[in-house]
């Protein structure tokens, strides 16, 4: 049982049809359990692909997360080329499409889409997360990531904080460092959002002026690619601020989970997204495997 939980929690909760204080691991396991007879059921009915894939399971059978273990993995070669055999809704019920080169399949990609259902329960996870990071009204944040579309990342995070009362800007992936500094100087955000890599070449940039970008900026959100320990410790040394770490993927739409203030681990979109390790070793690492279970599309 939670004893306290970050505003992640308390929606996952919610979301389960729980309190907080009734958030266990085995009442999540029943709850995935469920989801996933769920979604098996709703794919065979309305993807090509999946009707033929899993022709010979009933989804009926799957009573615990040890009857996952039988279901066969989709691969991103099973999806590039075919995204229309994987989609389960109209063509005019997606709101967004999203094209990812594949890492294993020769000159092919993969496209994915989201219904505005789908991106509106990301939208609600990511206030959440902000939340978990204390975000607060009237504070300002700079996004160095895409935003010039409706349904990309910025977009997403400005329709999130909305509620909270923060002010937004979206610069866009760093391309620039001179004009995104200046950027950041002009605007001056108590938060930003970056990919790693390019938020430590920003904060290397201003150790030039003696980084004085630290005086306003007290927390940094890093996303969209791995964020060694290197690259937080930079961070919290050049800019003095707290830096979390979002766990996320495309495939995923976009939120998977968060670090809080205890950085402590991530507090992670149980009730809608189930994570697995089929085959850790002997430290509990391995290959992540993730099955959506809240998606429309």
């Amino acid at each position: 049982m939670l004893k306290s939980g970050t505003p992640v929690d308390a929606l996952v909760a919610e979301r389960m049809g729980l309190s907080l204080f009734e958030l266990t691991q085995e009442k999540t396991e029943v709850y995935q359990a469920a989801a996933f007879r769920k979604v098996l059921h709703y794919v065979k009915e309305n993807s090509d692909f999946y009707r033929k894939r899993f022709c010979a399971i009933d989804p009926e059978e799957i009573r615990t997360l040890d009857d996952i273990r039988r279901i066969p993995f989709t691969c991103e070669s099973d999806l590039a080329g075919n995204e229309w055999r994987f989609q389960c809704v109209s063509p005019s019920a997606v709101h967004r499409i999203v094209t990812i080169p594949t890492t294993g399949t020769r000159g092919k990609q993969k496209r994915l889409s989201f219904t505005k259902a789908d991106q509106q329960k990301a939208v609600e996870f990511i206030l959440r997360g902000y939340l978990t990071m204390e975000c607060k009204k009237g504070e300002r944040m700079l996004i160095f990531m895409s935003g010039g579309s409706p349904g990309s990342i910025g977009d997403l995070v400005r329709q999130a904080v909305e509620p909270i009362g923060m002010e937004i800007a979206v610069f866009g992936e760093i391309r620039d460092l001179s004009a995104a500094y200046e950027r950041l100087m002009e605007y001056r955000p108590e938060i930003v959002e970056a990919i790693p890599w390019h938020a430590a070449a920003l904060a290397a940039y201003g150790k030039q002026f003696g980084n004085p970008e630290k005086a306003f900026i007290r927390s940094v959100n890093l996303s969209a690619d791995v964020a060694p320990d290197q690259i937080t410790e930079r961070l919290r040394r050049l800019w003095d601020c707290t830096v979390h770490r979002h766990y996320g993927s495309t495939e995923m739409c976009i939120f998977g989970g968060v670090e809080c203030v205890h950085h402590n681990g991530y507090h992670l979109r149980h009730s809608d997204i189930l994570y697995e390790i089929p085959e850790p070793d002997e430290n509990g690492i391995g290959e992540i495997v993730i099955t959506t279970m809240a998606h429309e599309a």
